[in-house]
């Protein structure tokens, strides 16, 4: 991977949210983060050249929009094959190769499931506390960002851990605090899952209990809204 932009990586980055567009104007700042993953606040200070592109931005770049900077060229080019020069219709063609994929559903939730797991299960007490409720707040900040159907919402609502609290009296100090973990409750959510222990995930999504649900689906095929 490369991500030499030399001195003018910042135009060389606006030059790239000017192909992503339409009618020769370019695509907003905001909308290339959301594309990306790069926060604002970095975007806005690689275009202006006062900070340069890291290597991890460079590789979500490559990974999410299939473009990489070509510096012996001067260009964007497509990741796969360098001689082609990068453009909205490359990466039209290459994000719908992507998305018409029907195993990428599957093996990219199995893959986010083992990885939470890992992580959770090796952290500190207090930092696995933390972890939860940083967790939820990313994904309903995500599912916000990304306009995802009120369905969503709602699950993600219900899963959210959150913390009790209490007091016993005691005789030496009048009163001991008491906090507790609440669990998320799975109950209200049963309905939008289906179980399958036949599968690497255990379960399946009910798409029949969301309200905004149209037509039936395939198996292991993305909602196509």
């Amino acid at each position: 991977m490369r991500s030499d932009f030399g001195q003018n990586f910042g135009a060389h980055l606006r030059g790239l949210r000017l192909i992503l567009g339409a009618d020769n104007k370019s695509i907003s700042g905001e909308r290339f983060s959301e594309l990306t993953g790069i926060l604002p606040g970095t975007l806005h200070s690689v275009e202006t050249n006062r900070r340069k592109l890291s290597q991890a931005d460079a590789q979500r770049i490559e990974n999410r929009l299939g473009a990489r900077w070509n510096p012996k060229k001067g260009r964007w080019v497509c990741r796969w094959n360098e001689s082609i020069p990068y453009s909205h219709e490359t990466y039209k063609q290459y994000v719908n190769q992507i998305v018409s994929d029907e195993q990428n559903r599957e093996l990219a939730a199995e893959a986010v499931m083992r990885g939470v797991f890992y992580l959770l299960q090796r952290l500190p007490q207090l930092a696995y506390i933390q972890a939860l409720f940083e967790l939820h707040d990313q994904l309903s900040g995500l599912a916000a960002r990304l306009q995802a159907p009120s369905d969503v919402m709602k699950v993600l609502e219900y899963l959210k851990p959150s913390v009790e609290i209490g007091y016993m009296p005691d005789p030496k100090t009048d009163e001991v605090l008491l906090a507790s973990m609440i669990y998320p409750n799975h109950e209200k959510v049963a309905e939008y899952f289906t179980p399958d222990s036949a599968q690497s995930v255990p379960w399946q999504i009910n798409y029949a209990a969301s309200p905004e649900f149209k037509k039936p689906l395939k198996k292991g095929t993305p909602s196509r809204r």
